[in-house]
């Protein structure tokens, strides 16, 4: 769940204080923060996941003679990107 701007803002003045009061906390609180990836990078990720799955599907359809792996490959290869593609443009929108 994303946090609005004036969210961040407070939560930004709570971290930049506590810095300032305890470096020591937050030197170790540095350590432990989990690392975060960015929306684009998440995004990229599943677009190329579902892209290799999907072609991989296909392929193992046209070996196999199986439509239904075809399917399932066409709509992994398709419909997911542009899923999230469109829902990131949604979301620039905003």
């Amino acid at each position: 769940m994303a946090l609005r701007d004036e969210e961040e803002r407070i939560l930004a003045e709570i971290e930049h204080q506590l810095a300032e009061q305890e470096p020591a906390l937050d030197h170790r609180l540095d350590e432990l923060r989990p690392v975060r990836f960015s929306g684009a990078v998440l995004g990229a990720g599943a677009v190329l996941a579902s892209l290799a799955a999907g072609l991989m599907s296909m392929i193992f359809g046209a070996q196999t003679g199986s439509p239904l792996f075809i399917v399932v490959g066409v709509l992994l290869a398709t419909v997911v990107p542009t899923g999230v593609l469109w829902r990131a443009w949604i979301r620039r929108l905003r």
